[in-house]
Order: structure tokens, then C-alpha cells, then sequence
């Protein structure tokens, strides 16, 4: 009997060790999963950060090309203003001399009224 009930109280002593060490090995996996939970919210941020650093990059080369873009409309803009700026001052121009043409013919079409009226009288 008294061997009996040291072997089931050994036994038992047993099963409460083991049972006492697999809770203590889930426990230390527990810290080693809340350990490298961090690690691994740092590289998931660090991918994070590198995919905005990207989209910035190709923001800012997007940004450059419409404002190149943007410059060579306004250059074109410009040499076109100048063009017609030129053909407004040419018609200006060619309009002035048609006034002054104009003037002259109607001086020269009175002086030969007048030629001609002296001449009848």
C-alpha cells in the first residue's frame, strides 16, 4: 500500500510537472510572438514607407513634367503673340497707307475738279 501511494503520489507529481512546464513553454511562446510582433510591424511599416517615398518620387516627376509641359505652352503661347502681334501691326500698317492713299486720291481728284472747272470758265 505504502509503495502504492508513493508511486501515484510520484506519478502525480509527474503529471503537475509536466503540466506546470507545457504552461511555461506557452507562456515563453507568447512572449516570443508579442517580441517579434514589433519587428515585424517595423518591416511592415518600412514597406509602407518605402511605397509612399515612391509615389512621392513619381509625384514629383509628374508634377515637373506638366510644369515643362505648362512652360512649353506658354513659350508657344508667346511666339504665337508675337505673330500676331506682327500681322496686327502689318495691317495697321497696310491700313494707314490705304488712308493715305485714300487722302491723296480724293486731294488729286479735287485739284482736277478744280483744273477742270477753271478751264470751263
Amino acid at each position: 500500500g505504502e509503495v502504492q501511494e508513493l508511486r501515484a503520489r510520484f506519478a502525480d507529481a509527474e503529471a503537475r510537472r509536466e503540466e506546470g512546464a507545457t504552461i511555461e513553454a506557452r507562456r515563453l511562446e507568447e512572449e516570443v510572438q508579442q517580441l517579434r510582433a514589433p519587428r515585424t510591424q517595423m518591416a511592415a511599416l518600412q514597406t509602407e514607407l518605402s511605397v509612399c517615398h515612391e509615389e512621392v518620387r513619381l509625384a514629383a516627376v509628374d508634377l515637373l513634367r506638366q510644369r515643362e509641359d505648362g512652360d512649353n505652352k506658354v513659350t508657344a503661347l508667346r511666339s504665337e503673340l508675337a505673330v500676331c502681334r506682327d500681322e496686327a501691326r502689318q495691317a495697321a500698317d497696310r491700313e494707314s497707307a490705304a488712308l493715305e492713299a485714300e487722302g491723296a486720291a480724293h486731294a488729286a481728284a479735287w485739284r482736277f475738279r478744280e483744273e477742270a472747272r477753271a478751264l470751263s470758265e
